[in-house]
């Protein structure tokens, strides 16, 4: 069904009682600032990419053209491809709009949120909600075509547009980042961060829980020569650079700035721009800002075949406690959620781990963990930023490229 442009700008109106005037299905909302839409069900079926960029197309016409910075996203999967573009409007101040859709049906499903890192993390149940919607559509759309699905996508032809590309062969195992190196071990390559300019981090979309797309934060290490560096776990001085360059070429680019906004070119020369502290590239800040931590912090992660049409999800919730005199103790959740579908029976399950009392230590971009039981390793570390300029934000951290939030 197609939104007419008439009535669009009703919906984004600050009273939530005009969203039902909008032609299209809106979905029940989430909260008053995080909303759920589903555009052009049932339409003729073309590329991923090409819908998404219609749909922003059609809003900025209502909401006013969408602000510098951001690209559209593709990641090819083995079941489907998932087209996605998060932006923001100039007459929808204050307010993220993300676009998702997939080879294997024509609806794309809109999300809008109010901006900002730790209202983007509440997009992780939006998009849950996009990936079941566009599954049960690619149903409907099957059973009405006699089986057959949207024209699907063609990754010559999505890959070759500005849209950044990923696989789901980036970290396979054969080509996997290092694992992080025993704290007892002294670093390799100390004099790595001598060549360091800056680090940030920005936004991008993944695979998540059960396939779904979810917001994904990526470190990122600037070097004075003008090459940059997706971070992993391990810590910086514990990498052999110009080996990890050669191994992995897909973590590397390069990057200019001009004041606050950022020109950076993945590994294929393919160029992005981005504005900092504008929604998709934020400041990180070392451990000597923040000082000590002394909060909770949680990270949601996991796996399945949900959203491409199985019945099984697995989802992990890591935790890890901090105190401000060194100690440190974490957990896992893990739960396994199995919807009966084509089992005929519908299971449910989980279990708790916790690992006891450890100690920490910071310094700049690592932190050093010491498990009981005599295991360590040393990580990479950073702050994230709010607000522009930049503050730092205690409520949010890397742990290797791993995004932790203050679980209050």
């Amino acid at each position: 069904m197609a939104v007419r442009l008439s009535t669009i700008l009703f919906l984004f109106t600050p009273s939530l009682s005009l969203l039902s005037q909008v032609p299209g299905r809106e979905l029940t909302g989430l909260s008053a600032t995080l909303t759920v839409r589903m555009e052009e069900e049932g339409a003729s079926g073309v590329e991923p990419l090409a819908r998404v960029q219609a749909q922003v197309q059609r809003w900025s016409e209502a909401l006013g053209p969408i602000k510098p910075g951001s690209q559209p996203q593709i990641k090819h999967g083995a079941a489907t491809t998932v087209a996605a573009w998060s932006v923001q409007f100039t007459n929808d101040a204050g307010f993220l709009h993300a676009f998702v859709t997939t080879a294997a049906t024509s609806a794309v499903c809109h999300v809008r949120a109010q901006a900002g890192l730790k209202a983007m993390f509440s997009l992780t149940g939006a998009l849950q909600r996009c990936s079941t919607e566009l599954q049960s559509s690619a149903r409907e759309y099957a059973k009405l075509n006699g089986g057959a699905t949207p024209s699907p996508a063609s990754p010559h032809r999505e890959t070759d547009t500005s849209a950044r590309s990923t696989t789901s062969s980036t970290r396979s195992p054969t080509n996997a980042p290092p694992k992080p190196v025993s704290a007892d071990q002294p670093p390799a390559h100390p004099e790595n961060w001598e060549r360091v300019s800056e680090v940030l981090f920005r936004t991008s979309y993944g695979g998540g829980y059960g396939g779904m797309m979810i917001v994904q934060y990526e470190p990122l290490v600037l070097f004075r020569d003008g090459t940059y560096f997706e971070a992993y776990d391990t810590a910086l001085e514990d990498l052999d650079l110009p080996q990890e360059r050669q191994l992995r070429p897909v973590h590397w680019g390069t990057w200019k700035a001009n004041g606050g906004t950022y020109l950076l070119s993945d590994n294929r020369g393919r160029p992005h721009d981005y504005k900092l502290q504008d929604g998709n590239l934020f400041r990180a800040f070392a451990a000597e800002q923040g000082g000590p931590l002394h909060k909770s912090y949680k990270s949601v992660s996991g796996g399945g075949n949900s959203a491409v049409g199985g019945d099984v999800g697995i989802l992990v919730s890591s935790k890890m406690s901090f105190a401000a005199d060194g100690r440190f103790n974490s957990g896992q959740d893990v739960g396994i959620i199995g919807s009966g579908n084509t089992s005929g029976v519908a299971i449910a399950g989980g279990s708790k781990k916790q690992s006891g009392v450890g100690s920490y230590r910071l310094h700049h971009h690592t932190i050093e963990l010491r498990y009981p039981g005599g295991r360590s390793e040393r990580r990479f570390f950073a702050y994230a930023s709010h607000h522009d300029p930049a503050l730092l934000d205690p409520e949010m951290v890397f742990l290797g490229d791993t995004p932790y939030i203050n679980d209050k």
